[in-house]
């Protein structure tokens, strides 16, 4: 008697049915017609809707059970983590209900954990389901140097906010690293009510001679492409760079308060919002701008020579504006403390290349290894938005069993990061 061989336990043909969503009645009236095209005998295969539906359930456990015995980091790794909210899929209420991707990156990396759900966003729950989901991995809480987040209240409150109750949950100082799109829709919703509204205005501008426009409204649409042009469109294209983050934002403050001179009812607005988000010029991250190519070396030298100042009475992990009348007379190296070697401890820097002097460090290894490391930091939450949109597609297909719906994630992942293309060529024999 011929042993049936059995292609629904081969795991790339699971994760392929998983990506494309297709349920085990859909495989059915798909694969057996396929294999019979290409003269194969399915006799020989054991195929049918509850064989597949119980095997998928079974190879999706040991598939990610798999990866996630294979992720062992080795460098230092930020988390990610957003939340939307979506149909609960146990397939008995309507109720909406928070999913929270919950996702890790470094250098070369990038690892979504889990998306849990929870009953609201409050900070002390959301905190506790990343706490819990880093511990959960192996690794993971001995190489977190910091976390990324939305500057929501929940996330950034100061006795329950989700990144206080994480940092308390961990003996280390972490990199709080507020992404910066978010910092810039707050600014350009202050400013524009929302942010694509700059967006519309532009294009109506460069066709203002087909629209009939009152002169109030044309110096409306004036008003907001300057501000769009002048000032916004370069803070949001640089924002990714993280070793540039602290000069970019001493730059936007500066050139809004000098935008007071154009328009100072939109400048005053925007330089209020970007106050309450000095984040990147904290003692924690303002020493990203040594590896920044933007930064002058007498500039950076006078950095190095900052780290000798005490640490600032009061622990606020970003500035605080109110000590800041203005910004126009305010360097770089004026925001340093001794606290700031805390980045080096944090990414595990060795900061031996400080004494020599700035022209020399990029002919360091040390400084060059460093560097890497700063370049890989993830300051806008794009990975966390992703996995937001992944928790989105799959959330109420395939299955409505919880743990079943986090293998799935884990899945789709997977499948995505090996098969980023449906090439032939990815599916060839070794």
């Amino acid at each position: 008697m011929t042993k049936k061989h059995r292609l629904i336990d081969d795991p790339l043909f699971v994760s392929s049915l998983d990506r494309t969503k297709t349920t085990p009645r859909e495989a059915i009236h798909i694969v057996p017609p396929a294999l019979k095209a290409t003269s194969v005998d399915i006799d020989t295969l054991s195929l049918s809707t509850s064989s597949m539906y119980r095997a998928r359930k079974t190879v999706r456990r040991s598939l990610a059970q798999t990866q996630k015995e294979l992720f062992v980091p080795t460098m230092p790794l930020i988390a990610h983590f957003d939340s939307k909210l979506l149909p609960d899929n146990d397939g008995r209420t309507e109720e909406l209900v928070d999913r929270m991707p919950i996702v890790v990156s470094g250098l070369n990396t990038e690892k979504l954990l889990a998306i849990p759900k929870l009953p609201v966003s409050t900070g002390e729950l959301m905190g506790n389901a990343v706490v819990q989901t880093l511990q959960d991995w192996k690794g993971v809480p001995d190489w977190l140097a910091g976390l990324c987040f939305d500057t929501t209240s929940a996330n950034t409150g100061i006795n329950t906010g989700a990144i206080t109750v994480i940092q308390r949950a961990f003996d280390k100082r972490l990199l709080l690293l507020a992404c910066r799109h978010h910092i810039l829709e707050i600014i350009s919703a202050a400013v524009f009510d929302w942010m694509a509204k700059g967006i519309y205005c532009l294009k109506i501008y460069m066709f203002r001679e087909q629209v009939k426009l009152n002169q109030q409204e044309l110096q409306a649409l004036r008003r907001i492409c300057l501000f769009t042009i002048t000032i916004y469109v370069k803070a949001w294209f640089t924002a990714p760079s993280s070793c540039d983050a602290p000069y970019n934002d001493l730059c936007l403050l500066q050139s809004l308060e000098l935008f007071a001179g154009v328009d100072s009812e939109v400048a005053n607005i925007a330089v209020k919002k970007m106050r309450g988000h000095l984040w990147y010029l904290s003692e924690d991250l303002i020493g990203l701008a040594l590896f920044s190519d933007n930064v002058w070396d007498s500039e950076k030298a006078a950095m190095v020579d900052a780290f000798k100042k005490p640490k600032m009475q009061h622990d606020l992990r970003r500035v605080d504006s109110k000590t800041i009348a203005a910004f126009q007379t305010k360097t770089l190296s004026d925001f340093v403390t001794d606290r700031s070697l805390n980045l080096f401890t944090a990414m595990r820097i060795d900061p031996a290349f400080l004494t020599g002097h700035p022209s020399t460090w990029l002919e360091c290894p040390d400084y060059i290894s460093a560097k890497q490391k700063i370049t890989s930091l993830r300051v806008i939450n794009d990975c966390a938005e992703r996995a937001v949109k992944l928790a989105t597609d799959f959330n109420n297909i395939l299955t409505h069993d919880e743990s079943q719906r986090q293998l799935v994630f884990q899945i789709v992942e997977h499948h995505r990061q090996l098969m980023a293309l449906p090439l032939k060529k990815n599916y060839k024999a070794d």
